[in-house]
């Protein structure tokens, strides 16, 4: 929310403290021990703020895991990131597109996502971009919806890794959209149509977040196609 604030609203009188606890914010959503002795200045362009200044407290376990409900789900391992990314996204598409420049950007925003990518995700991967559950589940099994994970770190940290286990969830929701009449994302999903919704929305902000974010032409997807009922959308314009 206040990186969509500051992305529409950037030269309001408050936007300066909209960007000072969104950093905040972001610094303890993957926030790690290390932090409190992390001496980083974070946004250097801005001013001397460290990592250890916006650290507040311990979010992830010394390995880098974090829980959801008493349990280890890989999950809500990611989703993090994913949401980090949703902020990035917001920051840049709405500045961009309104002012044409960006007076807000912060590091913050990215902060431990490659750690908790390299220590605990990539380890956690399967060859079809799907993420290991050792302590079980709770949702529909196979939903890929991971995949604005990957694209966050594909897209903004340009992670090949991330594109690769990206273009794998891809492909395999693509395939299991054909399996329905009717373009639905599963086909029995364990929370009805509120999964389709969620479902969707990741493809979505994947989608944004290649059109929005330049670059190398080595990390660009295949084209993309999905469905919603009998309409076949494209994204094309981003070719191997």
């Amino acid at each position: 929310m206040l990186a969509v604030a500051l992305g529409l609203f950037p030269d309001n009188a408050k936007a300066l403290q909209w960007f000072e606890r969104m950093r905040e914010f972001a610094i303890n959503s993957y926030s790690h021990p290390d932090d409190a002795s992390d001496n980083t200045v974070i946004d250097p362009e801005y001013d001397n703020k460290t990592v250890a200044d916006l650290y507040r407290g311990q979010n992830l376990f010394d390995d880098w895991t974090l829980q959801n409900h008493s349990l280890f789900h890989t999950r809500y391992q990611n989703v993090v990131m994913q949401e980090l990314g949703e902020a990035a996204l917001a920051l840049k598409l709405f500045q961009k597109e309104l002012k044409g420049t960006e007076k807000w950007k912060s590091n913050a925003l990215m902060h431990n996502n490659q750690n908790v990518m390299d220590r605990v995700l990539n380890r956690l991967a399967l060859g079809d971009g799907e993420l290991a559950m050792p302590n079980g589940n709770d949702w529909s099994l196979f939903l890929f919806d991971q995949i604005t994970s990957y694209s966050t770190m594909a897209c903004f940290l340009q992670n090949p890794v991330a594109l690769f286990l990206e273009n794998m969830a891809y492909k395999y929701i693509q395939a299991r959209q054909k399996t329905t009449s009717d373009g639905s994302w599963l086909l029995r999903a364990d929370v009805g149509s509120r999964r389709m919704g969620v479902e969707a929305h990741r493809v979505m902000m994947t989608w944004l977040m290649h059109e929005v974010c330049l670059r190398p032409r080595s990390l660009r997807p295949h084209g993309r196609k999905f469905r919603t009922n009998t309409v076949t959308h494209t994204s094309s314009r981003h070719r191997m």
